[in-house]
């Protein structure tokens, strides 16, 4: 039986800035639809016993804060969900989405949602996505190779590039690279490569490819699933990495999982100065391969296998409106890093405001990436421990650390030369590669005596195993160097020289307890054992960055619900317009009375 339309009136929206449509007992979530619209829906996809997904068949009455969507592929796409309303109007549905995911909250704080301040708006909306995902899809014989991102809810790509989020020149290299594999698809360009071969290689990047994994990626045969894209807002270069399946594994020098055959050819067409398929559309600096058992597009920590150039991405990080304090971070492709470049000046800042250093507070930074919040925080702390549990990411920090030594020192904003720019690239290049190079002679004769590295300390691991440990140690200043002593790889340059901290920074950090703890998880927010590590070390002050409301507020909950900790401010700051999604930044203060 044909379903009879739903007519109704958009009361708010759900978490995923749907439309809210109420019918007699049930709830319907409508993609498209805005407060006060009058709309004609249908059910469709999912359904539960109180709620169903919905389609929106026509907006009988349309809201002032509705505008046509800027990108073709808005509706199907899964990549964006605000498209269709005005900015402006974005930052209420956001506010909303924070609001109703702080309420519980009330039962601790009765006053918790006047502690929400304005939301902070990106100064560009569109373009500002530095790092993408992308994934590849073969649709029916005799159309072209489709490289974009999945459709809602689906494991489908639908349309080609992103126009919106990403700039010109990441759409660009996306329309060489399907471009590239389309002509490939059935022209014997590939080497030892035979016609049916990449056929069938061509067919895995579909799905197509069935049984054992381990069957069917030997040789040739490897096939292509997604391409990791980033893009340094700072300097304009373009880092790429391609994921195909395979056993992921790197056992060593020399016994490594070797790209397909095909790559060779690849390399022709992308790399070097001058190409004929990039016509200097984009700055392409370094191309990589990465075998993972699914390919399910995941960036398995130390894994990726440098093909051409450089795999690292320089980001510059402005601190201060005042002093104008500017940092250079650089970012290996398994390394995390706000995908906001611009907005991200933004959100550091306000995680310093919540903190309002005084010079002599000892701070951990947990899930601290490749250091960069940390090195923000050692400009005013008296020390700083960062803990995250990609060896790449802590690799990343302290190269990160002796690129910022001198900045940190001067307090200075100067711009950074190409030369200096290049040197980061050889110096973070190198950590990962293993070549020797002289390039941080470019960048300081002697960083190591800067009072940067007399403050920070980073080590890898879980935080939920790590941070129990670290207060476990109270009063054994050996812990801390024993597992740096085991990590020496990770903070060693190849020469031999150790960027480790002095001991009595080590010290300083086993024998007393963090006076304000930062943590910056994923969206799953923090492990349980972490929350109780925070409450079992009760620090004057913590600071929690989140990207998901639903998670931030049950991670408050355990944090305000025995008493210990009241929430001062809720400061939202938007690093995903055209999104659902929000950053929020969160200020307790321990309860002393």
């Amino acid at each position: 039986m044909e379903q009879k339309p739903i007519i109704g009136i958009i009361h708010g929206y759900n978490h995923e800035g749907m439309g809210v449509l109420h019918n007699e007992a049930q709830v319907i979530f409508v993609p498209g639809a805005l407060r006060d619209e009058r709309v004609m829906a249908r059910l469709s996809g999912e359904r539960k016993r109180k709620a169903a997904w919905g389609e929106a068949l026509e907006i009988l009455n349309s809201s002032p804060h509705r505008r046509p969507p800027p990108c073709p592929h808005y509706g199907r796409c899964g990549g964006c969900q605000l498209q269709h309303a005005s900015y402006s109007h974005q930052l209420d549905i956001k506010r909303e989405i924070l609001a109703r995911a702080m309420a519980p909250l009330q039962k601790y704080d009765p006053d918790i949602l006047t502690k929400i301040l304005p939301t902070t708006a990106a100064p560009s909306p569109t373009g500002y996505r530095n790092k993408g995902l992308f994934a590849v899809e073969l649709p029916e014989e005799g159309q072209s190779v489709a490289i974009g991102f999945y459709g809602r809810r689906s494991r489908k790509v639908v349309g080609h590039g992103c126009p919106v989020l990403f700039s010109k020149q990441v759409n660009s290299l996306l329309d060489d690279l399907a471009l590239w594999f389309t002509q490939n698809r059935s022209v014997n360009k590939l080497g030892d490569v035979t016609r049916n071969e990449h056929d069938n290689w061509l067919r895995g990047v579909s799905g197509g490819m069935t049984g054992d994994v381990s069957d069917k990626v030997s040789g040739s045969q490897k096939s292509i699933r997604h391409i990791l894209i980033r893009e340094s807002k700072f300097t304009g270069k373009i880092v790429m990495v391609l994921i195909g399946v395979g056993d992921g594994r790197r056992k060593g020098d020399g016994d490594d999982e070797q790209p397909p055959s095909w790559i060779s050819s690849f390399l022709d067409a992308f790399a070097g100065v001058q190409t004929p398929i990039r016509e200097q559309k984009y700055c392409l600096s370094g191309i990589g391969w990465l075998a993972t058992l699914s390919g399910n597009g995941q960036v398995v920590d130390k894994n990726t296998i440098p093909l051409w150039g450089s795999l690292v991405t320089v980001e510059q990080c402005t601190i201060n409106k005042t002093e104008k304090i500017s940092f250079h971070f650089a970012i290996s492709p398994e390394s995390f890093y706000q995908v906001n470049s611009q907005q991200t000046n933004t959100l550091y800042d306000e995680v310093l405001n919540a903190c309002n250093l005084s010079g002599g507070e000892i701070v951990w930074d947990l899930y601290c990436g490749a250091g960069t919040i940390s090195i923000c925080l050692a400009n005013r702390a008296c020390a700083v421990l960062g803990v995250d549990v990609c060896e790449s990411a802590i690799r990343d920090a302290w190269t990160n650390a002796r690129i910022n030594s001198s900045a940190i020192s001067n307090h200075s904003s100067s711009a950074i030369s190409h030369r200096s720019c290049n040197a980061i690239l050889d110096c973070a290049s190198n950590a990962t590669s293993g070549r020797a190079s002289n390039a941080t002679s470019d960048l300081s004769s002697n960083v190591f005596s800067h009072p940067l590295t007399n403050r920070l300390c980073f080590v890898a691991g879980a935080v939920e195993y790590l941070a129990p440990s670290l207060i476990g140690s109270s009063g054994n200043s050996n812990f801390l160097h024993e597992i740096l002593t085991r990590q020496a790889d990770l903070n060693t340059a190849d020469d031999g020289q150790e960027f480790s901290p002095p001991k009595a920074l080590v010290t300083q950090l086993s024998e007393n307890s963090p006076d304000i703890i930062v943590l910056d998880p994923s969206s799953k927010g923090a492990k349980p054992a972490v929350l109780q590590t925070i409450l079992a070390v009760r620090p004057q002050k913590i600071v929690y960055v989140s990207c998901n409301p639903a998670t931030l507020s049950r991670d408050l909950l355990i944090l305000t619900g025995a008493g210990l900790y009241t929430i001062q401010s809720i400061k939202p700051v938007d690093m995903f317009p055209q999104t659902a999604h929000l950053e929020t930044i969160v200020e307790l203060h321990r309860c002393d009375t």
